[in-house]
């Protein structure tokens, strides 16, 4: 198995966010009804306490991050994997023929990078499994609108706008479960995570002055952020100070 590491922090200026124009989080509920959590993990669980799905077996492709698996295992879940094509990243249609995946299995699919149209395989698995809770992952695609037949997805703010912390859920169509109570974010993720985007900044704003010592003292407070990140396992809120940053956001600014 391979272990990669991609992707990076924002730099986040110590500006105050009402200082940036009048955006309202309205633009992000134009694709189903929506829930504002602490991260990408967050909003899976909160997908999992709301539909009761604690007893159910998810269906995971066998090519995703690492973070994946590791909430299924905090919360407890049963899961197992499905291959996808190396080249499409789409699973093979006897991934989903009947009898292969319990009819009320929950089947994430992984829309990696924006790339993935998965419309053909929602109506495979709808045609096979019409009673299976389909739920894409679209922490690496935020931009993407609903994916035709699928009941819930979910993404990470943090990945595509400067927030310290921040996840969302969508939920598609008249979806009933039950109320979930998000937990208070734990500071010692997104303040952690908020300190070393504003000590990245100041470090990049002055070449004069950079040293290997205050990269570091940036890069161990992101790695702090990880590891309390990595020890949350319930649905938890967005900080306000990410949510008052979400609220100025335009965009079209973004895009």
């Amino acid at each position: 198995m391979t272990s990669r590491s991609i992707g990076g922090e924002f730099e986040i200026p110590p500006y105050a966010p009402e200082q940036h124009g009048e955006g309202t989080t309205t633009w992000l509920s134009d694709r189903g009804a929506r829930v504002l959590t602490a991260s990408g993990r967050s909003s899976f669980a909160w997908i999992v306490k709301f539909g009761k799905f604690e007893g159910r077996t998810f269906r995971l492709p066998d090519y995703l991050c690492e973070a994946q698996v590791r909430i299924c295992r905090q919360m407890g879940l049963r899961y197992s994997f499905y291959s996808v094509d190396a080249d499409s990243r789409t699973p093979a249609f006897e991934t989903f023929n009947a009898g292969s995946v319990d009819s009320d299995d929950v089947v994430v699919l992984l829309d990696y990078f924006g790339l993935i149209d998965l419309r053909a395989t929602t109506e495979m698995i709808r045609g096979h499994l019409p009673r299976a809770v389909i739920v894409v992952d679209r922490v690496h695609s935020f931009f993407r609108g609903p994916e035709p037949g699928s009941d819930f997805a979910y993404t990470s703010l943090r990945k595509f706008v400067p927030v310290p912390d921040g996840g969302e859920v969508f939920v598609f169509g008249a979806q009933k479960g039950r109320h979930v109570e998000l937990a208070r974010n734990r500071k010692a993720f997104w303040a952690s995570k908020l300190e070393g985007s504003r000590l990245k900044w100041a470090y990049n704003s002055n070449s004069a002055s950079r040293s290997l010592e205050k990269e570091q003292e940036f890069l161990k407070l992101f790695a702090r952020g990880e590891t309390a990140l990595n020890n949350m396992s319930e649905p938890r809120k967005i900080s306000e100070v990410s949510r008052r940053r979400i609220d100025k956001v335009d965009p079209r600014i973004v895009i």
